[in-house]
Parts: structure tokens; sequence; C-alpha cells
């Protein structure tokens, strides 16, 4: 894995020589090599300050550097060519010259979380251009949010609650305009998740120009609204360079319009994670029947509970959906979140790679069970399900299964007794579910397993049993799957 992708950097027209980079790069990647260059974003800037502590003392001052050329901008040209969080870290650890310059410069500025409407962060990052270029991931949130804002400590002592954005302000061309100003800085960036629909079209035209000018770096793009980010008239299309964005292997959209499914089936080969959440577009369906992606290994296929499916992929489910998965043989990770009036059966040999699931519904549960063949659900690994029924009597045996979520449906101990049995390899176990909310404990009498239960969390506790090697307890919400 490549951990420094080759820039070129401008700063007072002066030009870093090679050879200065090469020298610490190298002994760099001595050290640190196989990291994923694609780093998680953290929960809140605490989790990366916390590790700040330990520094060695000495300095890199001892160190021959190009004369002529400012020792500080030497170094800090470095960072910029680290993808990796995980790796800046260790570097800024390293010594205290790179601590006091990559944890304020560098590290804060990674992954930055916040509305559209904090226009204070947006004219920061227009006017700080040498800090706006290290940003790798930028997420625009919607209020209220379940997720927090995530900024630089230099918005620590503003006004402004960087926990809470406006729930009830309008998404203005004004605004967006003020971000694309910003964003034509963020030449490095890896990652962009948008949320909030506009309530402009022009403006998310503008924001499609910007974001393919600019992010030539770009490998995952998250849009969770319906339409508008790219155009969806030809003629608007025809003047879009979208085909800029050929690095992209992580997409999530709700709504694919003619110019993003283009994009996607013909200028993006390399996808790996791939999430469809409206089954009621043609183009959905056209990604469905064209798509062959060698290298797909996440793949969701989502609709609204109170959108029918529409009749073409009703009335040829079957036809649509196993040729879809014949195609794609390197599937891991799999979540169906609709139900066929029609539901296909996959063949034995479909899905070979198959490891783990996720399931919401009853309705989906069921499709599950009719639409996974025995030899696929026996490879499990990992399965989420929002629902548990008597329908888990038909599932084979699963002995490779090593994590269960569960969340909202409970049908009672002795359906979970049976899924037990049937699993005898479990190590964790995810419930989301109050005491409550479940049968009486004189129940559990009847029952070889006996369930003790703990309020804290809503997290259901399960007693050592004979039967599992090893097994531990967390929150539904931080499961695997």
């Amino acid at each position: 894995m490549v951990l420094f992708r080759p820039c070129t950097w401008d700063h007072d027209n002066t030009s870093v020589p090679a050879a200065a980079l090469q020298v610490v790069i190298n002994s760099y990647k001595l050290r640190h090599t196989g990291r994923s260059t694609f780093p998680r974003a953290p929960g809140s800037l605490s989790e990366l300050r916390k590790s700040y502590t330990d520094t060695p003392n000495w300095t890199l001052s001892s160190m021959s550097y190009p004369k002529g050329l400012p020792l500080y901008t030497v170094w800090d040209e470095i960072p910029y060519h680290i993808d990796s969080t995980e790796d800046l870290l260790s570097l800024a650890l390293t010594c205290r010259t790179f601590k006091k310059l990559i944890i304020p410069n560098h590290l804060e500025y990674r992954y930055i979380r916040c509305s559209l409407h904090r226009q204070d962060v947006w004219k920061f990052f227009e006017s700080q251009r040498r800090l706006t270029r290290g940003i790798r991931f930028v997420e625009l949130i919607d209020g209220p949010s379940k997720n927090i804002c995530l900024l630089p400590r230099v918005f620590d002592d503003t006004d402004l609650d960087n926990t809470q954005v406006d729930p009830s302000g309008s998404i203005t061309d004004e605004e967006i305009a003020l971000f694309i100003k910003s964003l034509s800085y963020m030449t490095l960036l890896k990652g962009f998740s948008w949320e909030q629909r506009p309530d402009s079209p022009q403006g998310c035209i503008n924001l499609s120009h910007a974001l393919t000018s600019s992010a030539h770096c770009l490998e995952a793009l998250c849009i969770e609204f319906n339409g508008w980010l790219f155009p969806n008239r030809p003629s608007q299309f025809e003047k879009l360079s979208i085909w800029t964005l050929t690095g992209l292997t992580k997409v999530i959209m709700n709504s694919p319009g003619p110019a993003a499914t283009e994009m996607i089936l013909h200028y993006c080969p390399d996808i790996t994670h791939l999430s469809l959440t409206d089954l009621t577009t043609p183009f959905t369906i056209s990604l469905l029947q064209n798509a062959n992606w060698k290298a797909l290994k996440y793949f969701t296929l989502a609709s609204d509970v109170w959108t029918p499916i529409p009749e073409e992929l009703n009335r040829d489910s079957s036809k649509i959906i196993t040729s879809f998965f014949d195609r794609h043989t390197n599937i891991e990770c799999l979540r169906i979140s609709f139900s066929f009036i029609s539901v296909p059966k996959l063949s034995p040999t479909c899905l070979p790679k198959l490891r783990s699931v996720e399931n919401h519904s009853q309705e989906e549960f069921e499709t599950l069970s009719c639409f996974l063949s025995n030899n696929a659900i026996s490879r499990l690994t990992h399965w989420k399900t929002y629902v548990m029924d008597d329908k888990i009597h038909t599932f084979p045996q699963m002995d490779r299964l090593k994590s269960f979520c569960l969340h909202d449906d409970f049908s009672g101990p002795e359906t979970f007794a049976i899924f037990v049995m049937k699993a005898p390899n479990l190590e964790k176990v995810y419930f989301d579910i109050s005491p409550e909310d479940l049968v009486e404990p004189d129940c559990y009498n009847e029952v070889s397993t006996k369930l003790l239960f703990h309020m804290e969390r809503k997290v259901l506790l399960i007693s050592p049993l004979r039967m599992f090697k090893k097994v531990t307890y967390s929150s539904f919400f931080n499961a695997p799957v």
C-alpha cells in the first residue's frame, strides 16, 4: 500500500527539492508499511489529543537540509504526503519538532464535520489555504443530527455551539458559494459526504462542477438526499466533466440520476463499496442490469418501506438480481433493506465470498431466508438483523458465525435458544433491547439458555454457556456488520 502520494507544492514560488523529502519519506516507509490509506473518522478530537503525551525529546535541528530553504518549511511539507491518520500520528510522536508541526497544523484538520450554515468555518478555510490543503474528509451534516460537529480546536472559543447546527435554516446559494471557495483549496480531499437537501438546484450544480474540478483524489462519495447533486438533464450533463472522479471506490447515493449513473457505470471501474437506497428510479435498475465491478465487496440495496418497488423490478427481479450477483462474485458484505413480491433464489455457488449480511423488517428477514442459499448462509461470520422469528428453524447450521446483532424485535428466549444451537461458535452478541420489551422471566426456565439482563445502555447480557467458547457483549451500534 502506497503511503505517500506524489504531489506538487507551491509556496511563495519556491519548490521543495525532491531529495529533501525523499530522505525522510524513505526512512519513514521502512518503519511503516502495510497501513490503510483510508482512515476512519474519529469520534471526537479528544481521541487524538489523548495520544499526544509521550514524545521523544530530540529534535530535527541537527539534521541536514537544503541550504537556502527554511527548515520549518521543508518538514511542514512532509505530512501532506501521508494519507493515513494513524501514520501521521506516529510521525508526530517521533520527536518534538514533528509534534509541534503536525498536531496543530495537520492532524486536527484531516476530518471536518459540520453544517454548511457554519459560514465562520468556511471563511476560515478560505483564508487559511495551507491548513485547508491538508483536509482529507468533509462531512456536511443536517440539523438536528445524531452526529456532532468535528472541528479543529481553533473553533473551541467561538460563541457558536459546535455540537449543534440550525435545524430550521435552509441552504442558500450564497452558503454553497462560500463553501465552494474553500473546497477549491482541498486538493487532497479523499471523502465527501452531504446529507442536507438544498433549496436550489443551481447551488448543487455549481458544487458538482467545483467537486469534479478540484477533488481529483476523491475516493469516497456519499449523497444522502434525493437528486440534484449531479445535473439530471442531458444538456447539463454534457457540460459537466463528471468523469474526472475516476478514482472513486466508495459510493453511497440515495437517488442516482443519469449523470451519476453514467459516472459510476463507465468511469469508476474500481468501486469496492456501493450503496443504493432508492429503487424507484429507472437509473437504479440500469445500474443493476449493466454494472460489472470486479472489486465490489460491500453492497447495499435498500428502499423506503413506504415506497413500492417498481413493477419492472418486481416483475423481472429474479433475472435482474441473480444476474447482478452472478457477475459480482467478490461481494463479502450484503445489506438487503427491501422485499420483493417474487423472491429470486440464488444458486448454491453464488456469492462464494459472502461473510456478512444485514436485514431490517420482518419482510426483509423472510426475503433473506428465501434469497440466500443454505450454502451462503452457512458461510456467514457476521449477521445483523432487526428481527428474528420462527423462520430461524429453516436456517442451516451456522458453524462459522462469530458475531450476531439483534435490534428492535425479539421473539423470546425459545427462538433465540434455537438460534444459539445453530451457531455454537458465537463470540460476540450485540443487543439493543430493554428487559421490559421481552417476555416474562418465568419463560426462561423452559429453555436451556439462562438469560441475565443488565439495564445499563440497554445491553442484554448472556451468562456463560457451555456451547460458547468465548462471549463478549456490546451495544448494537458498535457491531462490526
